[in-house]
């Protein structure tokens, strides 16, 4: 137990007052009246002992009172953290240092104005005050690695638990600090793991199968305990940017940006600043909904022929998501392979990637069997209308993906049950006369079937599908049919993404042609080629392209900001390295706001005795420290009415006497 006004402690040396009291009154001389002979003796048949013990509890019931009357007022508080009933030898704690832990909470251990990060910090710093022998050590979720802390209050200044741009993954950082506990070599013993987290869905990511592991490593150990420190508290005024594509158009600057906003007002106005190339200008927009993508045009300079910067709103409760960085440059010659079998999708998906009037785009065909002919360096988008890839090729695709490739795959007309990915195809359906497959589901806000700019909505269910093949494996739904059965679905794998679709651009198999969705999701990914083949570049914080490579060394070129020493590869913004200027920017995920459920990690742990510590709203960090002040209160008043009670004079009971008869 701690106490915050630890001062008002000093007023324990009231509690002799009422004893001083005490000893006064027995000194002084008493006067007792003689009475009737039958109190007298009623008198001396009480019991010395009891009168004894009578004033012993009266005099302890005023003296705990005045007690926890100064308790109460010293503040007394006590944390959840530890219920073992001694404190463990080493706590690990794990640090969620993504964006939206960044969000300023309503109020903290010491009051308002602080971020959820730092709010976890000062928690766990006030927990450690009751366990000094206890070891802590740091396992943070933008550089995952183990920092020993030497004092609690250090963590209010280390770089690895300062503001960060990258996303976490829960699990497997929970996996990481119940590996390293359990190494025998260490010696940690009795180990508690605090992980301090905002539940935010795409960090955690509940559904991995790395749960798994970790379920059965925590229930495993008795030595190891998991306490999740929850600091779900939302805000209803959080607004959120983001520069979707950026590319030069003629003589000008064109961008693509999503603006989302988290309150239900009905309208808000939000500025906008645009910088490029150390100038800025400033725009102000009316947000009537929950989102609203714009295209801006900035006028260039014909010299000006590649360049950077980034958009701003003002700010708000969050400024991690308040910016967004871009760089730009010059189109290249864009080049997309097709690997298929022949016949009319293979027609239709060379003039989707090739169309006439853009002569920057170009589409080069190869068999199945000429596959290992690809040259991966050059190629920006691979489209795979033939049986899944495998053995070399496959690895060479792999490779491809996790170096940030892009590849489209379409059925194979004929039945084979190889996998890539963890993903395969099922045998052919067919619709039947008069019937069709309709698609009545898709995400419409990320991906390849995503609304245009201007909210226009694809046709996709429009689509007529006669023949399809159903996608097997687990993957992301990106459209379902009315059946139930997947049409599209994505597969990441490092910086790359594999998307299938069910059916082809064939009249036999579907009318995709006639509402050209192929073409639509082939130029989107393009789109995203583009950039990545450029030597400007844009990428997630934290990927492999960030990273320096041989002779090369890191500049930070916007002014945004100032990148804070050993944490650039941990920020956003626009970098300089060595020959590279690449734009790092949060991931897109970390803009969906949705918390998982508590629920969630019950299921995902079923056979582990964890600890839940939950902040929301107004009652932040109430959830692990008690304040206690109120009981003691309520003691104070308990002991006082005791005394009362005590104190009270005896009732006189009169008695009866008998009339006497006359005779």
């Amino acid at each position: 137990m701690n106490f915050i006004n630890q001062i008002f402690l000093y007023g324990l040396l009231a509690i002799a007052i009422p004893i001083v009291i005490h000893l006064l009154n027995r000194r002084r001389h008493r006067t007792i009246k003689w009475a009737a002979m039958e109190f007298l003796l009623k008198a001396t048949r009480e019991s010395r002992g009891r009168k004894k013990l009578k004033h012993i509890i009266i005099l302890t019931a005023r003296a705990l009172a005045v007690a926890v009357l100064v308790l109460a007022f010293a503040n007394p508080i006590i944390n959840r953290l530890g219920s073992k009933g001694q404190a463990p030898d080493t706590v690990f704690l794990i640090l969620d240092r993504s964006p939206s832990m960044e969000l300023i909470t309503n109020e903290g251990t010491q009051g308002g104005g602080i971020s959820k990060r730092e709010l976890a910090i000062q928690n766990v710093q006030q927990s450690m005050k009751d366990m000094p022998e206890t070891r802590l050590i740091l396992l943070d979720s933008a550089t995952t690695t183990f920092t020993e802390v030497t004092s609690p209050d250090a963590l209010s200044t280390l770089t690895e638990a300062g503001q960060s741009d990258k996303s976490a993954n829960i699990s497997r950082l929970i996996n990481s600090a119940i590996t390293k506990a359990i190494d025998p070599a260490e010696k940690f013993g009795n180990t508690e793991i605090w992980i301090a987290s905002d539940l935010q869905q795409s960090n955690w990511d509940i559904k991995s199968k790395e749960w798994n592991t970790v379920n059965a490593l925590a229930s495993e150990n008795e030595d190891i305990s998991l306490r999740f420190i929850a600091l779900s508290e939302t805000s209803g005024s959080n607004n959120l940017v983001q520069v979707n594509r950026s590319w030069r158009e003629g003589n000008e600057l064109v961008l693509d940006i999503t603006i989302t906003r988290t309150d239900g007002v009905a309208e808000q106005a939000i500025s906008i600043t645009y910088a490029m190339n150390g100038s800025q200008q400033s725009d102000e927009i009316l947000m009537t909904g929950s989102e609203r993508i714009i295209r801006k045009r900035i006028p260039l300079q014909n010299s000006i022929k590649k360049g950077f910067g980034y958009v701003s709103i003002n700010a708000d409760s969050n400024l991690r998501d308040n910016v967004s960085y871009f760089v730009f440059g010059e189109k290249k010659a864009i080049q997309t392979v097709i690997v298929s079998e022949g016949g009319d999708s293979q027609q239709h998906l060379q003039r989707a990637a090739a169309l006439p009037n853009s002569s920057h785009l170009s589409a080069k065909t190869y068999a199945p069997h000429q596959a290992n002919q690809i040259d991966f360096d050059s190629s920006a988008l691979i489209i795979w209308q033939a049986p899944l890839p495998s053995g070399e090729v496959a690895s060479n695709i792999e490779n491809y993906l996790k170096e940030g490739g892009l590849i489209l795959f379409f059925p194979s007309n004929e039945d084979s049950d190889q996998t890539f990915l963890g993903l395969g195809w099922g045998p052919k359906q067919f619709a039947g006369s008069k019937n069709f497959f309709v698609v009545d589901s898709w995400n419409q806000n990320d991906g390849p079937f995503r609304d245009g700019l201007a909210g226009d909505v694809l046709p996709l269910g429009e689509v007529d599908t006669i023949t399809r093949r159903p996608i097997l494996g687990d993957a992301v739904s990106l459209a379902r049919f009315e059946d139930g059965e997947l049409f599209g679905t994505r597969k990441i794998l490092g910086e790359g993404r594999a998307i299938f679709i069910s059916t082809l651009p064939d009249l036999s198999w579907s009318q995709m042609n006639h509402s050209v969705i192929h073409l639509i999701t082939i130029h989107r990914l393009l789109q995203i080629a583009t950039e990545r083949l450029n030597d400007t570049d844009s990428s997630i914080v934290g990927s492999d392209n960030l990273k320096l490579r041989p002779r090369e060394d890191r500049k930070r070129l916007d002014d945004h900001t100032t990148a804070a020493p050993g944490n650039a590869e941990n920020e956003a913004g626009v970098w300089q390295l060595g020959q590279r200027t690449v734009a790092s920017n949060r991931d897109s995920e970390e803009d969906r706001l949705e918390l998982i459920d508590i629920e969630a990690i019950k299921v995902a742990l079923p056979d582990v005795d964890y600890t839940l510590l939950e902040e929301r709203g107004n009652e932040a960090a109430r959830s692990l420290l008690s304040f206690l002040w109120r009981y003691f209160l309520y003691a104070a008043l308990g002991f006082l009415i005791l005394e009362a009670i005590l104190t009270l004079p005896a009732k006189i009971r009169s008695k009866k006497t008998s009339t006497p008869a006359t005779s």
